[in-house]
């Protein structure tokens, strides 16, 4: 009896140690190692120093923020196509070193500015219309650990680190919207760079791979893009009978003509709405790289205009304001500059009292411009139309704000 008890206990803690065998072993293979995974890239943008407060000199690197991304080991699936987060980075766990493949899309999901709970989609294409791919393979040494992956500058490491940027500024009011940005000309500015077409809820962009380090350039036509997808399409008033083109060009004066790309120019006399729908990109791009409480540096894209360094607060270099009146010949009704209007939206976004938000100046804008009753020649009338309708909307005061700075900045025409 006693050696069979015996027997019977020794086979007992025989049978417990292998199963604490075989738990810790199970427990040890099937343990998760925490891995990351982040993107940044570097850049080589122009005009970087003057007058900025915020973000994007010239190389970077800069964090890969909500860039679209994949990670697998083999034909295991460990982060399903998503997005980085704020910080360029997406974390997984598994029970390897890897090898693991991290897949990186020039496509971001980029919070909305005044909604962080809303997105809108920022793509950068090539020629074909495809989106730029970069793959990268990284094995462990050990457990867990982390990696950074820089992108190597190129065309499409600026847009997407200026596009990105932008839209987390200035995306006010925007949901689900996308914007694709070329990173080639157009057929139709072949010369230029351009805000293209609009359908559905997407935008589209040329960038003339010449102008691809031009982050002031890149701005203003993001700016576009914005105003667009406020409206639903590109706002730009129909031509008048007899009256030509959207733009008045080759009137007022040597210092105020532009027969260059695009057929205008910061300087150039323009029917009123042209001026109002030009400038308003101009002050969008000052806006994304400069604080409100700074005087708005923003550097002049265009080749042979003359100008280049812009002061918002006092025009561009020499100090020039009220540059329609000032400067340019022959009659101010109904016409522009589109330094002016871009100086009157600054002012009226940023100087003292109470301010409007980035969505109201979009929201008055669009009250104004929305409708078959408005032309190219009466840009002043409609944003005070604009203002008005939204300050009854909202118990506000802003038109009064508008009618002070419009003699001002000389855009009262």
């Amino acid at each position: 009896m006693t050696h069979t008890n015996t027997c019977f206990h020794a086979v007992r803690k025989l049978l417990a140690l292998l199963t604490f065998l075989l738990v810790v072993s199970f427990g040890r293979e099937a343990l998760a190692n925490s891995h990351t995974f982040c993107v940044q890239m570097d850049t080589d943008l122009e005009n970087v120093n003057f007058g900025e407060d915020y973000y994007l000199q010239a190389t970077g690197p800069y964090a890969g923020r909500y860039i679209k991304v994949k990670v697998t080991r083999g034909a295991v699936v460990l982060v399903n196509t998503t997005y980085a987060n704020g910080s360029g980075c997406v974390s997984f766990t598994d029970n390897t070193t890897g090898q693991f493949k991290l897949e990186v899309w020039s496509e971001m999901k980029v919070p909305r500015t005044d909604n962080t709970g809303n997105t809108n989609t920022v793509r950068i294409l090539n020629s074909a219309g495809n989106q730029v791919y970069w793959n990268y393979f990284w094995t462990f040494g050990g457990t867990t650990g982390s990696k950074t992956f820089t992108l190597a500058q190129s065309n499409r490491t600026n847009l997407i680190a200026v596009a990105r940027w932008a839209f987390e500024r200035y995306s006010d009011g925007l949901i689900n919207k996308i914007t694709e940005i070329h990173d080639f000309a157009s057929d139709t500015c072949p010369d230029n760079s351009c805000n293209d077409t609009y359908g559905g809820s997407t935008a589209t962009v040329y960038i003339n791979p010449i102008h691809n380090k031009r982050k002031f350039l890149i701005g203003h036509e993001i700016g576009h893009a914005f105003i667009a997808h406020w409206f639903g399409y590109n706002p730009y008033p129909a031509t008048l009978p007899g009256q030509g083109t959207l733009y008045s060009r080759n009137e007022g004066g040597a210092s105020c003509e532009w027969a260059g790309a695009g057929a205008h120019a910061i300087h150039s006399k323009e029917y009123s709405s042209g001026a109002l729908l030009e400038a308003f990109p101009h002050h969008y791009a000052t806006y994304v790289f400069n604080s409100v409480a700074d005087y708005g540096g923003f550097w002049y894209y265009k080749d042979g205009t003359g100008v280049t360094e812009v002061d918002m607060e006092s025009g561009p270099t020499g100090g020039v304001s009220e540059y329609l009146e000032t400067t340019c010949t022959g009659s101010d009704v109904a016409r522009g500059v589109e330094l002016d209007w871009a100086r009157q939206f600054w002012d009226f976004r940023t100087n003292p009292g109470t301010l409007p938000s980035n969505y109201a100046l979009a929201r008055q804008i669009k009250n104004g411009l929305t409708g078959a009753d408005w032309d190219m020649e009466d840009g002043w009338q409609k944003m005070q139309d604009g203002i008005e309708e939204y300050d009854t909307a909202n118990g506000t005061a802003f038109e009064s704000r508008w009618n002070v700075l419009g003699p001002f900045n000389g855009v009262d025409h």
